[in-house]
C-alpha cells in the first residue's frame, strides 16, 4: 500500500464531532471528544499528523488514537489504540480504532468512581483505578 497525502480538510470531515484541542509538546493538530463524564472524564484523542495545513513527510508520523483523563488538573494517558497509517485505507482503519475505543476504558472505580485501565500484575491482567496511588480500587479483568 503507498502512503497517501491526508488534507486538514479530511482529517476535520472524518473527525466531525471532534474538536480541536491544543497539546503541548506536540505541534500536529488533535482533535478531542468526551466520552465518559464524572469526577475523572474520559476523552478520546487523534493524533492526526496534520501540522500547518499539511501532512508531516512520508514515515515522519501516524494517525494515533489515545484516550486520556483530568486527574488534578494533569491530563493521563489511559490507554491507546494500535496506529493508523497513512495508507488508502486510512479512513476505514481510524474508524475501527474510534469503535473500538470504549474496549480500552474499564468501569468505573469502586471506590472513587474514576475511570480504570488495563493493568498487568504478578497475577495477571486487572483493572486498576487510574487515581492511583490516592485510591487503590481494581477489579478482576
Amino acid at each position: 500500500m503507498a502512503w497517501v497525502n491526508i488534507t486538514e480538510a479530511e482529517m476535520d470531515t472524518v473527525l466531525a464531532g471532534f474538536t480541536p484541542v491544543p497539546v503541548e509538546k506536540t505541534l500536529e493538530k488533535v482533535y478531542s471528544k468526551l466520552i465518559r463524564k464524572g469526577d475523572s472524564p474520559v476523552c478520546v484523542r487523534v493524533f492526526s499528523t496534520i501540522q500547518d495545513g499539511a501532512n508531516r513527510g512520508v514515515g515522519e508520523d501516524a494517525i494515533r488514537v489515545t484516550l486520556v483523563t483530568k486527574l488534578d488538573g494533569v491530563v493521563k494517558t489511559i490507554g491507546r489504540s494500535k496506529r493508523v497509517y497513512r495508507t488508502d485505507n486510512w479512513k476505514t482503519n481510524l474508524a475501527k480504532r474510534l469503535e473500538s475505543v470504549e474496549e480500552l476504558i474499564g468501569p468505573s472505580c469502586p471506590k472513587c468512581q474514576s475511570a480504570m485501565q488495563l493493568r498487568k500484575g504478578a497475577h495477571g491482567e486487572f483493572w486498576g483505578c487510574v487515581a492511583y496511588p490516592k485510591c487503590n480500587g481494581t477489579e478482576k479483568a
